[in-house]
C-alpha cells in the first residue's frame, strides 16, 4: 500500500506583465511501511529486527541507501545472554564490539560491514543475507532469523561469512549499492522517462491555471456565444502557437 500526502497548491499572480509563478504541488509516498495499531511504523529504517521478511524491493532500496552503518549499533550498548546450564565459565555471556571487527594477519582490523545488532531484539543479524532471503532455507539461517548465542561466535561468525549463500548476498548487496549511487539501476530511465512526462502534464496544468484566474480578473465568460470560440479555447489555441 502506498499513502500520498499531497501539499496544496499555491499559486502567486503578479503584476506588472510578469509571469505567473506557481508553485508546484509536493508529493510524499510514504513506502509500504508496516502499520501497527492503524499507525505507520517508521522502525524497520531504524533496527533491522522490524523488517518483515522477505522484503519487497522498495524498501529493500531504501535501506542499501541508508547502508549498514545505520543499523550495525556495533558501540552497543549490548544486551546480557545467559546459558541454561551453568557452566565453569559462567553462564553470563557478554556481546563486545571486537566482534564487529575481523583480525588480519598483520594485525590490521577490518569492519565486517555485513554485522549488525538490534537493540530491541538483542540478536546479531547479517545485514545483506537478511535483505536477500526469500525462502525456507535463507530464512532458517541464525544470522538471518536473529543471532543470539554468544557462546557460539567463534566459529559461527567465520563459518558465515565464508558460506555460499553470503558471499552470494555479498555480491548483490555491493553490485546493487554501487549502480544506486551512480544511478545505473534498471529503473533509471523509466524513472527519467516518468519524471519528463509529470513535468509536461504540470507545466499544462499551469498554464490552464493561469488562464483560469486571467478570465476572472477580467470578468471574461468562460464560453461565447458558440461553444468552439470561447474565450478560454481561444487563449488555449494561442498558447499551443506559442
Amino acid at each position: 500500500m502506498k499513502l500520498l500526502i499531497i501539499a496544496p497548491l499555491l499559486l502567486t499572480y503578479k503584476k506588472n506583465n510578469q509571469e505567473n509563478e506557481a508553485e508546484s504541488p509536493q508529493v510524499f509516498e510514504i513506502t509500504d511501511l508496516e502499520k501497527r495499531d492503524g499507525k505507520i511504523n517508521f522502525r524497520i529504517f531504524c533496527d533491522v529486527s522490524f523488517w518483515k521478511l522477505p522484503l519487497q524491493d522498495h524498501l529493500r532500496i531504501e535501506i542499501i541507501k541508508k547502508g549498514s552503518s545505520t543499523f550495525q549499533n556495533k558501540d552497543g550498548p549490548f544486551n546480557v545472554v545467559q546459558r541454561n546450564v551453568t557452566q565453569t565459565r559462567g553462564h553470563d555471556r557478554h556481546l563486545s564490539s571486537e566482534w564487529f571487527y575481523k583480525q588480519m594477519k598483520n594485525g590490521e582490523k577490518i569492519l565486517h560491514s555485513w554485522m549488525v545488532y538490534s537493540p530491541n531484539s538483542g540478536n546479531l543479524y547479517c545485514f545483506c543475507c537478511r535483505l536477500f532471503a526469500s525462502n525456507i532455507t535463507n530464512l532458517a539461517s541464525k544470522f538471518v532469523s536473529g543471532f543470539q548465542k554468544r557462546w557460539k561466535l567463534n566459529p559461527k561468525v567465520y563459518e558465515h561469512e565464508s558460506s555460499d549463500n553470503h558471499l552470494r548476498f555479498l555480491e548483490k548487496w555491493k553490485i546493487l549499492e554501487t549502480n544506486l549511487k551512480s544511478n545505473n539501476t534498471i529503473d533509471a530511465e523509466i524513472i527519467s522517462f516518468t519524471e519528463n512526462e509529470k513535468k509536461k502534464c504540470r507545466n499544462i496544468l499551469y498554464r490552464l491555471l493561469y488562464l483560469t484566474l486571467f478570465l476572472a480578473k477580467q470578468n471574461l465568460p468562460f464560453r461565447g456565444h458558440q461553444e468552439d470560440k470561447s474565450s478560454f479555447i481561444g487563449q488555449i489555441c494561442v498558447f499551443n502557437k506559442g
